[in-house]
């Protein structure tokens, strides 16, 4: 997982983000499943989200310290994501303190598909 700066970790408390809280949707590559997730996150919830990867090699937006940091809860979509995080980044995670959610949805369904859609939002007001 990529450190943080200073000047990025001085930026997670900006307070012209509002009082929503920070949702971090994660998968394995931050292109499917987190960005429906966090996109039915902010529409239904009102939410302030993001979507990343935890795939480094492969994923558009890898989950960072600094992302983590932003966090005032971290949802994982599947157990199988976390298998790209190794030790030193769960101690980030823990450091900064987010409480950590793990969904159980399956990578098998197209961008913003509406049952996965259901899945995800049946899922995580299930978990909270």
């Amino acid at each position: 997982m990529k450190r943080a700066t200073r000047n990025q970790i001085s930026n997670v408390n900006n307070p012209y983000q509002g009082n929503a809280k920070k949702v971090l949707c994660v998968c394995s590559a931050g292109a499917l499943r987190s960005p429906t997730l966090a996109n039915i996150l902010h529409v239904e919830l009102g939410y302030n989200t993001r979507a990343v990867g935890t795939a480094q090699e492969y994923c558009i937006i890898p989950i960072s310290e600094v992302l983590v940091a932003w966090a005032d809860e971290i949802v994982f979509v599947d157990d199988d994501c976390k298998v790209y995080l190794d030790k030193e980044d769960w101690e980030l995670i823990e450091e900064w303190g987010a409480k950590v959610v793990t969904l159980g949805v399956e990578d098998k369904y197209d961008y913003g598909n509406p049952e996965l859609k259901d899945i995800l939002l049946q899922q995580y007001l299930a978990s909270v």
